[in-house]
């Protein structure tokens, strides 16, 4: 199997992963709103659904897109990795808010307690961190060759990279 049909496997592959654990994450929101009235952990699962969709429209984005949008150094990078990490902060400081009122109010692990709003709460952090990885790993030395040749970096044929303090002549071969 060549390197482009394996890339495309591994793709596919996460891709259904990603599916399958949304999925799996709507079953969990719609369980604890509809059957078990626990809005806490209802809402924590439907936030984490809205990050995994997140996650996977930057999976499907082409790399060189993502640096565009996101180049080093950029406000729309700094502010897209602040507004994530604060909200895994948020979740994860609500998670602990939920625990200790299940501890607070003596409950058990029930479907309707606090602990299953904190574990609501915790998987929207995870996933909330989880969204800021392509961007944090979105450097010229992680891009892939595709990248690099539509963003400039390298010509077809040459392995000249950004800032090379030589300049590439047209007449080198």
């Amino acid at each position: 199997m060549n390197e482009l049909k394996r890339k495309q496997r591994e793709r596919r592959i996460w891709l259904a992963v990603y599916v399958i654990i949304g999925l799996a994450y709507v079953a969990g929101a719609l369980n604890f709103g509809f059957e078990h009235r626990n809005y806490g952990a209802c809402t924590g699962f439907f936030f984490a659904v809205l990050l995994i969709a997140l996650r996977v429209a930057l999976f499907v984005t082409p790399q060189y897109r993502l640096y565009q949008i996101f180049p080093p150094s950029s406000f729309n990078r700094a502010a897209y990795q602040t507004f994530f990490l604060c909200l895994c902060l948020t979740g994860i400081s609500l998670g602990l808010w939920l625990m200790a009122k299940g501890i607070q109010h003596h409950q058990v692990w029930t479907a309707n307690s606090y602990f299953c709003g904190m574990i609501g709460m915790w998987m929207a952090a995870k996933w909330a961190f989880f969204v800021t990885m392509p961007i944090y790993e979105l450097r010229e030395d992680t891009l892939e060759e595709d990248a690099l040749f539509r963003l400039g970096f390298i010509e077809r044929g040459r392995e000249r990279i950004s800032g090379n303090s030589e300049p590439l002549l047209e007449n080198q071969v």
